[in-house]
């Protein structure tokens, strides 16, 4: 699934350029110089492949420390690539910056802004049916 996250965030990246997609380790050869600072986790996003390739097409189940390694790859490589590209942390990219009804979208908005300061339950209130306005 990290590769799919990881090829999903190339494809919006490349899609943003403007660039056709090509094979998954080519990316870096057709992104890097369009990204400000170029493109970069190269060698971790190519572990990552070839240890889902291995795992899909020969049966071969990474490791523990394989399957470590990839999360932190995945993590550093998406988290650096979004705020190159798009200028945004990539600890505040949320679904709810999707919808499109604006009051739907402000209860939502403080409903995280609840779930983050601890307070889960007022969170769900806030957006549980009857609360949100169905005008919206």
């Amino acid at each position: 699934m990290l590769h799919d996250a990881v090829e999903s965030l190339l494809l919006l990246v490349a899609d943003h350029y403007g660039v056709a997609s090509p094979k998954f380790e080519d990316y870096w050869k057709v992104l890097s110089p369009k990204v400000p600072g170029g493109l970069i986790g190269f060698r971790g996003m190519q572990r990552l492949h070839r240890s889902r390739n291995d795992l899909k097409h020969n049966g071969v189940v990474p490791s523990s420390a394989t399957i470590a390694l990839a999360g932190s790859d995945a993590a550093a490589f998406m988290s650096a690539t979004v705020q190159a590209v798009f200028t945004v942390d990539y600890t505040d990219v949320s679904m709810v910056d999707v919808v499109s009804q604006a009051k739907l979208r402000a209860q939502l908005r403080a409903a995280e802004v609840e779930h983050s300061g601890g307070k889960t339950r007022l969170a769900m209130v806030g957006t549980a049916p009857g609360s949100v306005d169905s005008r919206v």
